[in-house]
């Protein structure tokens, strides 16, 4: 049996984004009588085990595929030694450190997007073509559940109900009503001030008081973690880097609320069925969030909080001077108030009360715009 090489080693939220279009991908493959390979980012590598038992799970470790040589050498030879005769790059976006590398590496016919990011050069960009059989014209401003459906469709699945099985993760709620708190994200410019997170998380607490917060993160997130609850001190439980990927799922499908960045919690909180609030800039705006619901197969999709900027789809390249440690301006921008307005939306319509109205003005800021009515 023949095996196909199917590749994703983006972030966490992607691989949450991904996984009904994997699954459906996995059993695609078996019933063309083809081995699956997935070859992932070893950051959740214990997600995909969980998801994807019957699997042969190449993990690597991202990070050290970058900095440290000796470990990039012995990956890419182990690649070379996968027992596949096609690859499937699941990614949109290409770089040429790792998913190209991967793909080159592998060295059999691969399919995948024609899309890099927006500061790789001309010939970078020709190379990266040659190394595939087939590539999918790009999607620009298509939301990440549509180029997912067209590699699906790409690959031969044409009849298939993109829903989130409840083995995704099954949690039972804690007995102690709380909610999580994400303050990180991939990038610093892409987070929205910690000052405000305290703000809207007092806020909380206080107008629930039978509740407490989580406040979730990696291990280079701490000074956050620790910051928000020195400030907080009581009702809070502070698990910045002392997580695993399991146990930080666990922590979010658990939660009543999660209020985050743009990051993977948002998503994971969507898979799960929890409410989320999510504070979104402009750099990949509709790529992610917020999610289109004529693709979504989520039942509650998150609240997405933002101010409308000219620049947006700006893939991250500010054309505004940001000073380090802060946020772009369109992040920035987001006040406590209008991220306030939508947990209040989520509170009132879980308590069955009048819900707010979904849009309104703070002042001069544009108009607060969510996905949908439903957050209970």
């Amino acid at each position: 049996m023949s095996g196909v090489a199917l590749i994703h080693v983006k972030l966490l939220g992607d691989y949450v984004l991904w996984f009904p279009y994997g699954q459906a991908m996995v059993r695609h493959c078996k019933e063309c009588n083809r081995q699956p390979v997935l070859v992932v980012n070893k950051a959740y590598g214990a997600l995909v085990h969980k998801h994807f038992p019957s699997c042969q799970i190449f993990e690597i470790d991202c990070g050290r595929v970058v900095r440290d040589l000796r470990y990039r050498s012995m990956v890419l030879l182990q690649l070379r030694a996968l027992p596949v005769g096609d690859a499937c790059q699941t990614s949109y976006f290409r770089d040429a450190i790792i998913d190209d590398a991967i793909v080159r590496a592998i060295g059999v016919p691969a399919l995948g997007f024609d899309v890099a990011y927006a500061d790789r050069t001309t010939i970078d960009r020709f190379f990266s073509r040659s190394r595939f059989r087939r590539l999918l014209k790009a999607m620009p401003g298509a939301h990440q559940f549509a180029r997912n459906q067209a590699l699906a469709q790409a690959i031969g699945i044409n009849n298939e109900c993109w829903h989130f099985s409840p083995d995704f993760w099954t949690s039972q709620h804690s007995p102690s009503p709380y909610f999580v708190l994400a303050p990180g994200g991939s990038r610093g410019e892409k987070m929205w001030p910690v000052e405000y997170f305290l703000e809207v998380a007092a806020r909380l607490l206080e107008r629930c008081p039978g509740w407490h917060c989580v406040i979730v993160g990696s291990v280079s997130e701490r000074s956050l973690g620790n910051f928000l609850s020195a400030r907080l001190e009581n009702r809070v439980e502070n698990r910045v880097g002392e997580t695993n990927v399991l146990e930080y799922v666990e922590m979010v499908a658990g939660a009543n609320l999660a209020i985050s960045n743009d990051s993977a919690t948002a998503h994971i909180a969507a898979a799960c069925g929890v409410p989320a609030v999510v504070v979104l800039g402009g750099g990949h705006f509709g790529g992610f969030f917020p999610y289109d619901i004529a693709y979504s197969h989520i039942e509650r999709p998150p609240r997405s909080v933002y101010i409308t900027m000219p620049c947006f789809g700006c893939d991250w390249i500010c054309r505004y001077p940001v000073r380090k440690g802060l946020s772009f301006p369109c992040i920035a921008g987001v006040t406590p108030g209008l991220v306030w307005k939508e947990i209040e939306r989520c509170l009132s319509l879980a308590t069955g009360k009048a819900p707010a109205s979904a849009q309104g003005k703070e002042g001069s800021k544009p108009a607060v715009t969510t996905g949908t009515d439903e957050c209970s």
